[in-house]
């Protein structure tokens, strides 16, 4: 197959740099061909030369020739609506939004229509199209692949066990690779005491040429247990943590596993957030419109397709997945780049098998205690609103209502007005409470945070218990451009610092276990050293010294055991802040704060002062760990000329198009994107292979927060246990060396009191 890339003309800089598309439009270019398929191209223009203006029948003979040069098996990619409309007459009258995308023939020639990059770069709002069109010129397709003929095959019954073994095995088994899917009446496999009985309401397989459904009483036939037990091929989209793990407890096959999943394959390729669910890849990849969203309520709670209407559209529905995941695997996993294939291969597939286990096994949860905690904290919420309508002497008082709340705060009792203006999040209310002498501020932040607790965690944990009394979370591998995991089903990441440890009392060692947590000490300073290469900061972890301690002597000018606690503080915020690319202001503002906490409310209130002293710390700082600083101009510089960052193990994250707006942000994340990334992997290899280690046996890996995992862990062998734990933690993967990796551990019978 044959590409170009088409404009109508070169322009002024064009001509100035001998070339076509050589500014910032050929720049993105390049950056949205670095998260697509390799594919080779040309870049051709129409007319020879830029000029201010062309006659029409200088653009008529010069498309002429054009033509007469296309070799067949050609896919041009026209850039703009003018060079579009002139290649295409019938497009004259046609808006360039209704054609954006879209594959046209011409004179038996083959023409993607696109957005110019000039245009994309001017409107912002149009990337994601223009993203869509060179993905498609990469494929490849000059038609659709998803609706061309094919055979389809529906069984209904179990007794249709035979025929659906001897279709597969005739028409898909002999294939490199076999895609499978499946709908359920629910999220989740494990039964709750809320609820209807889980159940697969259909599974289906697809090749290029042909698909088997199942539906009903046929999903659980010998036939389809037959293809699980035996197939070694089976690729789905979100397999590795859904799909698998209802083959497992649905259908009983614990030994099955999806040979790849191209949900991850293409988080490899692209780790944005929110650009992997099936659907949109589909539009993104082969222009198929959202076939989805109408049938959300088709599946009844029972699982039973009943209606001739819901069934047929069901059939489409699942032909679609099962197909559309046929080609991605086709398309995405073959073009892995080495990068690529090693980041998926190495990372992200043995850890999807880690996490699925420990989802499986979920973690022991005291019910009884956590329902006794909501009556409590219901009480404790009733009470303190009576107390706060009491006190202000209003009795229809809404703790939730922010504009009563700003009344209250703002105009009655006369707190000062924060730059953000009259908001009343938890951040602006801790900032107030020093200066309000009636404690409101605090009354209001509690009551708010204990109705939080009591309905997001203590509920939402409450109505996902299973039946063995255990929960499981979904930890989700491409949930964040970093890598970190994110959790939800409920989110167990996120429980507060404040009254957090009532709701970790309710999570509880089995029989014959204790919990154990093993927290990797300041892990992101210690992987900025280690990437930079900071003597200071290595001699100082290597020589287990109070890095704040340290990081605090330096801004400061003072000996390690001369820091106060306020400066400690400081010096905390400040080393995890050029971290995260904070700026002198937010340093300034974090001073403020921290001095409002001692009650030094003049030193908090002069903001020149307060900035003053910011820029000192950030000089010392900076001074004080000098290849670290480097390190940081180095990456930013770095990140501005090749459009990406790397982690150590070979994550990237790129940006498409720097600009006036976003230049800082991005360079602000390219910096922290190598540290997070790399602390990321560091504890998700540690949870892979130590569930490798131990295959469940003895060590059970049941939950992880950010760089923390917690094992459940046999009491009698504790000890030996944990050191054999601490051993792989503190010994990452391919980062052996000068850094000293620690782990803290604490153990005992509930993670609200480990010691």
């Amino acid at each position: 197959m044959n590409r170009n890339i088409l404009v109508l003309s070169p322009t002024l800089r064009d001509k100035a740099k001998k070339g076509i598309l050589m500014s910032l439009d050929g720049m993105l270019v390049q950056e949205v061909f670095k998260r697509t398929i390799p594919c080779t191209y040309e870049i051709k223009s129409v007319l020879p030369e830029y000029k201010k203006a062309y006659t029409d029948s200088e653009i008529s003979e010069a498309i002429e020739s054009y033509y007469a040069q296309i070799p067949e098996n050609t896919i041009t990619l026209l850039f703009g609506s003018s060079l579009i409309k002139s290649m295409i007459p019938r497009l004259k009258r046609t808006s360039m939004k209704d054609i954006n995308g879209l594959m046209f023939t011409e004179r038996e020639r083959s023409f993607l229509c696109s957005y110019h990059p000039i245009e994309v770069i001017q409107n912002q709002k149009l990337y994601p199209e223009f993203e869509v069109c060179l993905h498609r010129f990469a494929l490849g397709y000059t038609y659709n692949p998803i609706t061309g003929p094919h055979d389809i095959q529906v069984y209904k019954l179990d007794s249709d066990s035979e025929s659906i073994l001897s279709y597969y095995n005739e028409h898909l088994a002999g294939y490199a690779h076999v895609s499978y899917d499946i709908e359920t009446n629910l999220l989740s496999p494990y039964a709750t005491n809320f609820g209807p009985i889980p159940v697969i309401s259909m599974i289906g397989f697809a090749t290029d040429t042909h698909t088997l459904i199942c539906i009903n009483d046929a999903v659980y036939s010998d036939g389809v247990r037959s293809i699980f037990q035996t197939s070694k091929n089976l690729v789905g989209h979100n397999s590795f943590s859904f799909d698998d793990l209802w083959i497992h407890q649905n259908l009983g096959i614990k030994e099955f596993r999806s040979m790849d999943d191209t949900m991850i394959i293409h988080y490899s390729t692209d780790e944005r957030r929110g650009t992997h669910g099936l659907k949109s890849l589909a539009t993104k990849f082969y222009a198929l419109p959202d076939y989805g969203g109408a049938l959300k309520n088709f599946i009844s709670e029972d699982g039973v397709l009943t209606s001739p209407e819901i069934l047929e559209s069901m059939i489409q529905y699942l032909d679609y997945d099962v197909r559309v995941t046929w080609y991605l695997y086709k398309d995405l996993f073959n073009n892995l780049t080495p990068n690529q294939s090693q980041v998926y291969n190495k990372t992200l597939k043995p850890a999807s098998d880690a996490l699925r286990r420990m989802h499986s096994r979920g973690v022991c949860i005291d019910s009884a205690y956590l329902r006794d905690l909501k009556l409590r904290l219901d009480r404790e919420v009733e009470a303190l609103i009576v107390e706060i309508r009491d006190q202000l002497s209003i009795r229809d008082f809404n703790i939730n209502s922010p504009k009563q709340v700003a009344e209250v705060l703002f105009d009655r009792l006369q707190l000062p007005v924060p730059k953000e203006g009259r908001k009343t999040g938890y951040d602006i209310i801790e900032t107030l409470a020093p200066y309000d002498l009636t404690g409101v501020c605090l009354k209001i932040r509690d009551a708010r945070q204990k109705k939080v607790i009591s309905r997001n965690f203590v509920d939402g944990i409450l109505t996902r218990l299973n039946l063995d009394n255990r929960v499981r979370a979904y930890f989700m591998l491409i949930g964040t451009e970093t890598g970190r995991l994110a959790c939800r089903n409920p989110n167990l990441q996120n429980i507060p610092k404040r009254f957090g440890k009532e709701i970790r009392k309710s999570f509880i060692a089995p029989e014959g276990y204790v919990l154990v947590e093993c927290d990797y000490s300041q892990l992101e300073l210690r992987v900025a050293a280690y990437i930079s290469g900071d003597e200071a900061m290595i001699q100082a972890f290597r020589e287990d010294q109070d890095i704040h301690r340290l990081i605090a002597s330096k801004m400061y000018g003072r000996e390690p055991e001369l820091i106060t606690a306020f400066q400690r503080g400081m010096a905390k915020f400040v080393g995890f802040g050029m971290l995260y690319g904070r700026s002198t202001m937010a340093i300034a503002d974090q001073l403020k704060v921290n001095l409002l906490e001692e009650g030094r409310l003049e030193e908090a209130s002069d903001g020149r002062v307060l900035m003053r002293q910011a820029e000192s710390i950030v000089r010392e700082f900076h001074e004080g760990f000098p290849q670290l600083h480097a390190w940081i101009e180095n990456t930013k510089k770095s990140v501005r000329e090749r459009g990406y960052a790397e982690s150590a193990y070979n994550r990237r994250r790129n940006w498409s198009l720097f600009t006036a707006e976003s230049v800082n942000s991005s360079l602000r994340e390219g910096v922290n994107f190598p540290i997070q990334s790399t602390g990321a992997d560091i504890c998700l290899k540690a949870l892979t292979n130590i569930e490798a280690r131990f295959h469940g046996e003895h060590v059970r890996p049941v939950l992880t927060v950010h760089d923390s995992i917690l094992f459940e862990v046999a009491e009698d062998q504790k000890d030996f246990l944990i050191s054999e734990i601490v051993k792989i933690m503190e010994n990452p993967e391919g980062l052996e060396g000068t850094m000293r990796w620690k782990v803290d551990t604490k153990w005992g019978k509930d993670w609200g009191n480990l010691q």
